[in-house]
């Protein structure tokens, strides 16, 4: 609905039904709705004095609920076939999901608040500020009643927030000469406010996970790592912190048996550091036009802030130097090699052993002490980059000379795309999202003509 086109209304309504949700009726329906309100201000009387200047003002607002049905969600009894039972000597299965009566379509609401501006018919600014809140389906704690300890059920709240804004900029405009530039950036923040208890693992938390709740009041793209200590003076080996008990000379506790004592721990966060989010807070775009005549020269750009990753580790899962056909990290000229160079490196040294070098942890399960240090808090680096990702340069004929020639149009353009990425230092010239290669650059040459 518009009112003297200065006020608009939308309204959508809908329902959708799934039979994913099985057994009660009611969960199976999905009422999504949206409303939005549109006030054009250049429109008022009021603006009529600012006309030359502000060329269009408006205010956006906009409200909605939808819904999502998971597709790995099933309404039937699942079972899983096992091997065959020792005592009976007979084929067995076990549950492995059971039917959720209360199970229904995850839901999200959202706000959405925007700002059109244009001004002096060179600038235009789109400026949005949004809210999220869903209902996602995770895996809790239940009764034992059930048949099982934990259900996947509604009820895991995340909180998503975040800004999105856009700038077109013409400062320049004449028949020859023009000068664009288009600026786009965006922001969000996450937050989970329930945490999923089932299947969560050390390695998830090393890994970090985008479909499960890793830890209450942490993003969703969250991971942790080992605590690096130090590397051992006598064999070259690395330690950490955090595993085992340890006095106030921070020395390792050990046994009567003389092993080392491992620390209690109430979850596994409790034996690492956080390290901070695979997804960034901030991405951004930059794309420059300049044209001169016939002649246009166009540059785009990327930037990424926020976010968080692992370089890739230079040893092999074992920690022991590779065949002499298999490429090596040229980071293992840096490591370890004799007592004292602890000092001056973080690399440990080569593992001569032919057992592996393994730790038993707090979850009953052994990790090699080179597959930890690679997933240690020292190869963490910030993946913040700046690339630009395209250069072209195109030519216009103009139509006097086309028509001379008996075509109607005919242009040239070569592009260059990858021309570079600015990054941190420690990917050695690496590209930050690829961790260990680099992406080609690309050159093409084009002619297009028109009849």
């Amino acid at each position: 609905y518009s009112y003297k086109n200065r006020y608009v209304l939308n309204a959508n309504i809908r329902n959708d039904i799934s039979n994913r949700f099985g057994q009660d009726v009611k969960k199976r329906l999905d009422p999504t709705y949206s409303f939005g309100l549109l006030w054009r201000v250049t429109e008022e009387s009021f603006m009529e004095s600012t006309s030359n200047w502000i060329n269009n003002l408006a205010f956006r607002v906009t409200y909605g609920i939808q819904g999502n049905a998971l597709s790995n969600k099933s309404m039937d009894l699942i079972l899983k076939m096992e091997g065959v039972d020792a005592v009976y000597n007979q084929y067995y299965s076990s549950i492995n999901d059971i039917p959720n009566p209360h199970l229904s379509w995850e839901r999200t609401t959202s706000w959405n608040l925007g700002v059109d501006l244009e001004l002096f018919k060179i600038f235009n600014v789109t400026a949005e500020y949004y809210t999220r809140s869903s209902n996602a389906i995770v895996s809790q704690d239940v009764a034992y009643e059930y048949g099982k300890t934990s259900l996947d059920l509604n009820g895991g709240m995340i909180d998503n927030k975040g800004m999105e804004f856009t700038v077109a900029f013409t400062p320049v405009r004449t028949k020859d000469f023009a000068i664009s530039v288009s600026l786009n950036s965006s922001k969000n923040w996450n937050k989970a406010k329930t945490q999923s208890i089932s299947e969560i693992t050390l390695r998830d938390y090393l890994s970090g996970s985008s479909d499960k709740v890793l830890k209450e009041g942490y993003a969703v793209s969250s991971f942790w790592s080992y605590n690096f200590k130090g590397i051992n003076p006598n064999d070259g080996s690395p330690e950490y912190n955090l595993l085992f008990e340890q006095d106030e000379q921070g020395d390792y506790v050990r046994n009567e048996d003389n092993n080392l004592v491992l620390r209690e721990i109430s979850d596994y966060t409790d034996l690492l550091v956080y390290s901070g989010k695979t997804e960034p807070d901030f991405t951004g775009g930059l794309t420059t036009r300049l044209r001169w005549k016939g002649l246009t020269f166009g540059a785009n750009f990327s930037l990424l802030l926020g976010a968080k990753k692992r370089l890739p580790n230079p040893y092999p899962a074992s920690g022991n130097i590779p065949l002499s056909n298999v490429n090596l990290s040229k980071d293992l000229k840096k490591r370890w090699k004799v007592p004292g160079d602890e000092k001056n490196t973080n690399i440990p040294g080569v593992y001569a052993g032919r057992i592996p070098n393994m730790i038993n942890l707090q979850d009953g399960k052994s990790y090699n002490v080179y597959d930890m240090w690679g997933q240690s808090d020292v190869m963490v680096v910030n993946a913040d980059f700046l690339r630009c990702q395209q250069m072209s340069l195109t030519w216009n004929m103009n139509e006097e000379w086309c028509a001379k020639i008996g075509v109607k149009s005919l242009s040239l353009n070569a592009i260059m795309n990858n021309v570079f990425v600015i990054a941190d230092k420690k990917f050695h010239g690496f590209d930050p999202e690829l961790g260990d290669s680099v992406q080609p650059k690309t050159y093409s040459f084009g002619v297009t003509v028109g009849f």
